[in-house]
């Protein structure tokens, strides 16, 4: 499958394929597909990440969010650090790969959503502003947390095995 030829990416140097992805058994590349892409900050104390953690589901997440158009993976990390983790980037490291993930598309138009997320490790300062989260962010009562890699790692290996034991 060739790359996208979204604007937003294609001044990228080449980054590492690190997983591929298919959510709820989605087929790519038989249907109609939109593309989305996200940035998202690795922030590392150690063996702790600063991530978004979920009161309600549990689950941990990286900061981080869409690319808006005509934004730079820079001006998209630091506009999403700052609206979800209240923190100020500091150092926008290299490059650690990116991640892309299928799923079936809300929008009617299309059968598939191929979701890019590319990940950068980053340096911030914290609490310089309070969250600015989107409604969906707030149902799920998300709050930044440092939490061990690991300990991050089993809780939401833990979450997808019950959620596929379910569906």
């Amino acid at each position: 499958m060739s790359e996208p030829t979204n604007p937003i990416i294609t001044a990228l140097p080449p980054m590492p394929l690190l997983a591929e992805i298919r959510h709820c058994g989605s087929t790519a590349g038989f249907g109609r597909v939109v593309e989305r892409h996200a940035v998202r900050a690795i922030i590392l104390k150690g063996k702790r990440l600063l991530m978004l953690h979920s009161a309600v589901n549990g689950d941990y997440f990286l900061g981080g969010g869409g690319i808006e158009p005509g934004e730079s993976h820079a001006d998209a990390l630091r506009r999403e650090v700052r609206e979800e983790l209240g923190a100020e980037l500091t150092e926008i490291g290299d490059a650690f790969g990116k991640v892309v993930e299928w799923r079936y598309a809300m929008e009617p138009e299309y059968e598939f959503l191929r979701f890019t997320s590319y990940l950068y490790f980053c340096h911030v300062t914290e609490g310089v502003c309070p969250q600015k989260l989107e409604d969906y962010e707030r149902d799920l009562q998300m709050q930044p947390e440092w939490v061990d890699v690991d300990s991050a790692i089993t809780v939401n290996a833990g979450i997808c095995a019950r959620q596929s034991v379910d569906h």
